[in-house]
């Protein structure tokens, strides 16, 4: 058995001083399973429900993600599509543009085009599917070790304590796996908002060069 933490130990443990403990960090899985080498065999099921119920909350987090993903990359692509038909008046100068107006627009214009592309490309790139997504192993649930002890409750302990790490093992790569989905989806957001005020300035370009057309 471990022994009792001091009593300043057990204040930090209560009573955290800052929400930022609670950042997520990955840890090993030979340093979860020492610490729940002390873990009492009352306090191991609480330990596994929590695990459980942050693996659940990761996996409904997947689909609301690629969601989003998904939404961005319909949006962006029918807007370059749209944004698109307009280069060909542009090039065959139907506006009738003239002086420094000539090249300011199509300088906005290329600025829309590759942040719209930016957008679509980083929200298609966090959809891609990959080999190695996080699963339960087989071998670590029939885990042959834990049964073959004779002690019943011993042997309960350490088939909750090997399930909780590998469970949290899964938890965390999911929870690295949506962070970096969550990270270029925030790229693609803010290269499709620089798309949008690119094609705002064009317009506002476009009035101005015709207004200015029209006063001549």
């Amino acid at each position: 058995m471990c022994p009792e933490p001091p009593s300043t130990q057990r204040d930090r443990i209560c009573h955290p001083s800052s929400s930022a403990e609670f950042a997520p960090r990955e840890k090993d899985s030979k340093e979860l399973a020492a610490r729940l080498e002390c873990a009492d065999a009352d306090v191991l099921p609480q330990v596994l429900e929590i695990v459980r119920s942050s693996l659940d909350a990761e996996q409904r987090r997947t689909p609301v993600i690629d969601a989003r993903a998904t939404a961005l990359v319909g949006t962006a692509g029918l807007s370059i599509t749209v944004a698109f038909t307009f280069g060909a008046s542009m090039v065959r100068n139907d506006l009738g543009l003239t002086g420094c107006w000539l090249y300011i627009l199509p300088i906005l214009y290329l600025l829309a085009m590759l942040a719209g592309v930016s957008a679509a490309g980083l929200s298609l790139f966090s959809l891609l599917v990959r080999q190695d997504y996080p699963v339960v192993d087989a071998d670590a649930v029939f885990r042959e070790e834990a049964f073959e002890m004779e002690d019943p409750s011993l042997q309960l302990r350490c088939y909750q304590r090997q399930i909780a790490v590998h469970l949290w093992t899964v938890c965390q790569s999911l929870t690295s796996r949506h962070i970096r989905k969550a990270k270029l989806i925030r790229r693609a957001q803010v290269a499709f908002f620089f798309f949008l005020l690119m094609v705002t300035l064009i317009g506002v370009v476009i009035a101005m060069s015709s207004t200015i057309k029209t006063g001549n």
